[in-house]
């Protein structure tokens, strides 16, 4: 009778759906909605069996469980008059709640002594249903309140199980072949009833967010009358609360023929941008770049870390340089490109250069996942990433594999923020670790042209956004490198000032060019750019009235954990390089710099501990007065905020010392 009932409310709403449709609205009902929905179940189990079908199973009887899941889906809304609707809803919902019972099955004598024998009986299915529910909807309070109500149709696409009986007390005691687990089965449910029916009522709200969109909070009850397993006493029931996201759609044309022409349409919502720039001085609009040739030594540090995609565990997904077998031999550390991030790609190359170098050396590599829903489809993906790492140097660098050894694990030791997209990106990673100082040694090149000037620019962004503004961002690469990023909510200033950074700059590029990208409320993107030319300055640099020539040394020798400001033992050696670096006429430069991540204020104060906690190091071997701490925060940073190791390369202290040479 209530399949029959069921059957007849169905045909019922197909009904006034088709007059509907066929005889169409008046002007003042409203137009169809459509939209997306989400949230969470509390899934409820109505049963009273001891086991399924054909299975095995020693339990005296499973019971009712509770617990809680997810559903998401589609809905369509039809609205009949301005009180009465009729929502269409597909969705895909997982009802799988495990069975578990203890029970005392026996007693054991342990000594003189009878001791109850418990075991644990559990039975896990996995039931996802893909469901349909035409439900009729009164707006009792307006758009306040509506009252939903209507048949349910599912079809359970995923029908699996696994069971076993595990001895718990007393501890020792096993079944007769010597184990504690008996009657272990998985498979298909036997018998399932794929095609389930039932009933749906609930209540729902609707909030407007613009003149089309809606948000819609909602509570749904659904109880199925079909039992999952024929035979068994065994029906789901769940609760589902969540919101809806629902957009208007274009009403539809009247079935009368106007004589009068439509009013054309509005416009859409005007978003349009532009980009200028004005370089400082009166000369042309161009960019001049200083460069100075003097002898300058640069110690660029080792980042140990290979960062890998979510998700992704093979190296071609990452930005190291992967050399073939025939390339090695011809690979030399002291022919590297003389940038930093030219010498992190090629991180691996260097430790496998070192390795074969120094025959005794070991390597550690851990991998780590980030956590996020990428990386916990593979729960061992952090092994995954350091075995790759160690076939690359064992493959194609020949070193003997007992040399290197690979492990897993879940976040790093010291990971970088777990809540934001950034941190997780930079906690996705390979870890090198060696007691070999030697292997992870900073790399020392030797330049004789730096650039020590540049033009300051003024960027003028101006735009149309009928919408309002939801974000910006204005980017500055040279080539490919990213050598200057800006971005916020809301309307961007009507100019913004970039001060090139002199560590950022090429003199091998002959153009900047700038992009300004503008996203409005409505979810639209809309983009400019503008090219500033390049000249390039060359002098020798010359103070022969006060010091004559200019030996500058260089030195990032020391790279910071997350949040840190603590130097770490292996920074002493570093330090003791530093010393050999400054005499008496030297003047020493401490720069502190943080990555972006939190306020500026905060990161302010963590550069200048960074600074400090190196000065502290120096203090017994240089006057202060030499010294100068330049604390920068996460200004001015050295390299790209936007890149894992860029952000990691950015923890950290430069300290330049200058001496004066003889002529």
């Amino acid at each position: 009778m209530k399949v029959i009932h069921i059957t007849g409310l169905c045909w019922l709403l197909t009904a006034v759906i088709s007059h509907q449709v066929c005889y169409g609205q008046d002007d003042k009902t409203p137009s169809p909605l459509i939209g997306i929905y989400g949230g969470g179940l509390f899934n409820t189990y109505e049963a009273s069996f001891r086991k399924l079908p054909g299975v095995p199973n020693c339990c005296t009887e499973f019971g009712g469980e509770r617990g809680f899941d997810f559903s998401a889906g589609a809905a369509f809304y039809l609205f009949l008059s301005q009180t009465w609707s009729i929502q269409f809803r597909a969705a895909y919902e997982r009802i799988s709640l495990p069975f578990q019972r203890q029970e005392q099955i026996g007693k054991a004598i342990i000594g003189d002594t009878r001791v109850p024998i418990v075991s644990e009986f559990t039975l896990d299915p996995t039931l996802t249903e893909i469901s349909f529910k035409p439900l009729l909807q009164y707006a009792l309070l307006g758009s306040l309140l509506y009252l939903d109500a209507g048949p349910s149709l599912g079809y359970l696409v995923q029908t699996t199980f696994t069971q076993q009986e595990r001895l718990l007390e007393p501890a020792g005691v096993t079944f007769l072949d010597g184990t504690v687990v008996r009657n272990y089965y998985a498979g298909d449910i036997p018998q399932v009833q794929r095609l389930q029916l039932g009933v749906s009522i609930g209540i729902h709200s609707e909030l407007w967010l613009s003149k089309s969109i809606r948000l819609v909070p909602e509570l749904l009850y659904t109880y199925r009358f079909t039992p999952i397993v024929r035979g068994l006493h065994w029906y789901a029931a769940n609760l589902y609360g969540g919101f809806g996201l629902v957009v208007r759609l274009p009403r539809r044309s009247s079935r009368y023929t106007s004589y009068f022409p439509d009013r054309p349409p509005p416009p859409p919502p005007a978003l349009i941008v532009g980009l200028g720039y004005k370089v400082a001085g009166t000369g042309p609009q161009k960019l001049d770049i200083d460069i100075e040739r003097i002898h300058e030594h640069d110690i660029i540090p080792i980042l140990p870390h290979v960062y890998f995609p979510a998700g992704a565990a093979t190296l071609q997904s990452t930005a190291m340089v992967l050399l073939d077998k025939e390339s090695v031999s011809k690979f030399d550390i002291n022919r590297l490109p003389m940038r930093t991030m030219d010498v992190y790609h090629n991180l691996l190359n260097i430790v496998g250069y070192r390795m074969r170098k120094n025959g005794t050396a070991s390597l550690t590599l851990i991998g780590t996942s980030s956590q996020s829903p990428g990386d916990r489809t593979n729960p061992t993906i952090g092994l995954d990433r350091a075995e790759a790492v160690k076939r690359y140097l064992v493959s194609t660098w020949g070193i003997e594999p007992s040399r290197i050894h690979a492990k897993g694990r879940g976040l790093p030791e010291h990971p970088t923020a777990t809540d934001i997209p950034d941190g997780q990106e930079e906690n996705a990673r390979v870890e090198l670790y060696s007691e070999n100082a030697v292997l992870l040694d900073p790399v020392e090149i030797n330049n004789t042209q730096a650039v020590v000037g540049a033009s300051q620019v003024t960027i003028i962004p101006t735009l149309i956004a009928d919408e309002g503004v939801k974000s910006w961002s204005i980017s500055i690469k040279q080539g490919d490198r990213l050598i200057g990023l800006y971005k916020g909510e809301g309307v961007p200033p009507s100019y913004l000032t970039w001060t090139p950074d002199i560590h950022l700059l090429s003199a091998q590029e002959q153009q900047v060019v700038m992009e300004l990208s503008v996203t409005d409320n409505l979810g639209r993107t809309s983009s400019a750019g503008t090219n500033i030319p390049v000249d390039i300055h060359i002098r020798e640099r010359e103070q022969e009235s006060v010091v004559g020539k200019i030996r500058r040394d260089r030195l990032q020798l020391i790279l910071f954990d997350f949040n840190s400001a603590e130097l770490k033992s292996s920074h002493a050696r570093y330090i003791r390089d530093i010393i050999n670096r400054i005499d008496k006429k030297s003047s020493v430069i401490i720069s502190g710099y943080t990555d972006y991540i939190g306020s500026s204020e905060y990161n302010m104060k963590l550069s200048f501990e960074r600074s400090r906690a190196v000065f502290d190091l120096l203090k017994p071997y240089v006057s202060p007065r030499q010294v100068v701490l330049n604390p920068h925060g996460s200004r001015n940073a050295p390299y790209s905020n936007a890149l894992p190791e860029g952000r990691a390369y950015n923890r950290t202290v430069i300290i330049t010392v200058e001496t004066p040479m003889e002529k």
